[in-house]
């Protein structure tokens, strides 16, 4: 962006409907969420759950992107591995209990990934959206980032899938897993 500070930039645009109104994905609004939490406890996202989610789950040097001004994007920029990934997303089907402590409120888990509005993709991208978790078919949700990394968790099947890919056609590795994968489940 030519504008350095994202964060004026952001609140700088116009809205085109009512908050609300109809499901538009954006990258700028995870920004936004992120500048709110680093505002409020005075450092970085990153760093604040260094500490409180990243250590406990054994994920060491955590890197992650940031806005020109420190902002962690939020949205983007996460670089862990597969299994590191598999960790947060089993975190995320015991209801944010790890190794015996409740890293996370059961209820916030319950809440952001329940659908909170409809959406008009297609395949997995037409489930619906929560509060920064997609939902899926097969009653699965999911974390998922650009060129194919994703983290199902299906707790029907009690079953974390974790998969970092550079791959574009992200529905057709969806396809995929729900063709071949669910399947053994």
């Amino acid at each position: 962006m030519k504008d350095k500070n994202w964060v004026q930039h952001y609140l700088a645009l116009t809205l085109d409907r009512a908050p609300g109104e109809k499901f538009t994905y954006s990258s700028g609004d995870t920004i936004m969420i992120s500048a709110m939490v680093q505002a409020r406890v005075g450092q970085t996202v990153k760093d604040y759950l260094v500490p409180r989610l990243f250590a406990p789950l054994g994920i060491n040097n955590v890197d992650w992107e940031t806005t020109p001004q420190g902002v962690t994007l939020g949205c983007a920029g996460l670089q862990i591995n597969t299994e590191e990934l598999s960790r947060f997303g089993q975190l995320l089907l015991q209801q944010g209990k790890w190794q015996g402590q409740q890293l996370i409120p059961a209820a916030w888990i319950d809440f952001v990934t329940q659908k909170q509005i409809d959406n008009d993709g297609n395949g997995d991208w037409g489930e619906g959206y929560g509060c920064q978790f997609w939902l899926c078919s097969h009653d699965a949700y999911r974390a998922d980032g650009a060129h194919g990394q994703f983290c199902l968790v299906v707790p029907d099947a009690q079953a974390v899938i974790a998969i970092n890919s550079m791959e574009d056609n992200m529905q057709g590795i969806l396809d995929t897993v729900w063709e071949e994968i669910w399947p053994l489940l």
